[in-house]
């Protein structure tokens, strides 16, 4: 049980797990009873964010994965994380607090344990933030050349991405600095749009390959599909299933952050784990989907294969523009744009909640774990983890330099 007193959480000393409720101490608090679930599943499936899982997985896992067998890929990790799943909503259920795994694994293996995974969740999460401003600024700046040469308003081909990628930083910071509703709102909305463009996506696809497509075939749903993987003459490799494996693996990264925002859910006991089953099924039915419709837009399997391994970048643009239209190109500019900007302040939100746990706990400097008076937010967690995120960006740009943006921000 906790000690109410320091707030540390020790380990278990009896066979049943004690319901530990961090409302129920005398701490600062976040804002209860603030998001419900669709709000709670926006803040964490868009650290996911589905359209560039998607638009940069998936070629990956097909040109130099497992081939015909990427959406068997993706079965395969549903499969396997929805098991997860069953454990760490048992542990959610017993575990209210905003610390995610560190309080997870300090209240069941101990404080030692809790600690390590509390630091190394901090430090993967701020590099997370940093990494996708360095992505936004990369998509931005294309964006922007893009509007100067059409416009004739050639400043804006001399924007540098460094000054881009800090500016997503200070947006970021100045809207978690406030009540977590607003940070819910706007992740919605992008979230939304992201889905809706690949569900326009799916439909016209997965008509066009039931109707006439030779690539498209059930058989990518084959279970067996996933451990096999195709080189570029259509033959077995091996090893290479491993890759597709993982990266199938890798375009849940973020579903876990449901249980940090248990302190703020109306009903955490009941909407945390109903947000872990949504984000693993849901996106796992999705990604399923994603990752089946494109091979409709080729004329075979090898030549899926193909346009995966030798342009990435049009495994799904070529086929879109091709049976869709409608400025698909452009719709899809900015919504990678946006995409980037929800999932770094996604990984914010989840990183300054581990900050203000670890204050909160006295592990680290006190002040870390004070909400706002007004809007109950870990504002001086998320200005530290402001502060970190730009000072990744500026060492970056230092070493790596300014001016090239593929080679400096999207790399």
């Amino acid at each position: 049980m906790a000690d109410p007193t320091v707030g540390t959480v020790t380990p278990l000393a009896q066979a049943e797990a004690d319901v530990f409720d961090v409302s129920q101490r005398d701490v600062p608090m976040l804002r209860k009873h603030a998001v419900g679930l669709a709000g709670v599943l926006f803040l964490t499936v868009t650290g996911s964010a589905p359209i560039s899982a998607m638009l940069f997985n998936t070629p990956l896992v097909v040109g130099f994965g497992n081939g015909l067998g990427a959406p068997a890929a993706f079965l395969f990790a549903t499969v396997i994380l929805t098991i997860f799943s069953v454990g760490y909503v048992a542990m959610s259920r017993k575990v209210t607090t905003a610390g995610g795994f560190y309080s997870y694994i300090s209240h069941g293996l101990g404080r030692e344990l809790g600690l390590g995974t509390g630091f190394g969740a901090v430090v993967a999460y701020s590099v997370f933030e940093a990494s996708l401003c360095g992505g936004f600024a990369f998509f931005l700046n294309q964006k922007l050349s893009q509007i100067g040469t059409a416009t004739g308003a050639g400043w804006l081909n001399g924007v540098q991405w460094p000054w881009l990628a800090l500016i997503m930083v200070l947006v970021i910071s100045l809207v978690t600095y406030f009540d977590i509703r607003i940070s819910a709102r706007i992740l919605g909305f992008f979230l939304i749009g992201e889905i809706l463009f690949l569900l326009i996506f799916d439909v016209a696809m997965i008509g066009r390959g039931l109707l006439n497509s030779t690539a498209f075939t059930f058989e990518a749903l084959n279970p067996v599909k996933a451990f096999q993987g195709f080189g570029a003459a259509g033959t077995l490799a091996a090893g290479i299933p491993a890759i597709g494996l993982f990266f199938a693996f890798w375009s849940w990264v973020g579903f876990e952050m449901a249980p940090n925002y248990g302190e703020e859910s109306r009903d955490p006991k009941r909407i945390v784990p109903m947000a872990m089953y949504i984000s693993v099924v849901g996106l796992g039915i999705f990604y399923i989907l994603t990752s089946w419709a494109p091979f409709a837009g080729y004329a075979n399997l090898q030549a899926a294969i193909t346009a995966a391994q030798t342009n990435a970048g049009q495994f799904y643009l070529g086929p879109a523009q091709q049976y869709i239209g409608l400025g698909v190109d452009q719709a899809l500019s900015i919504l990678i744009i946006t995409g980037s900007f929800a999932c770094g302040m996604a990984f914010h939100n989840t990183a300054c909640r581990y900050f203000y746990s670890l204050g909160r706990e006295q592990v680290l400097p006190s002040a870390l774990g004070r909400t706002h008076p007004r809007w109950k937010s870990p504002h001086i967690a998320s200005i530290t983890q402001s502060v970190i995120a730009a000072a990744i960006v500026v060492v970056f740009a230092l070493f790596a330099g300014r001016d090239n943006p593929t080679q400096q921000a999207y790399v």
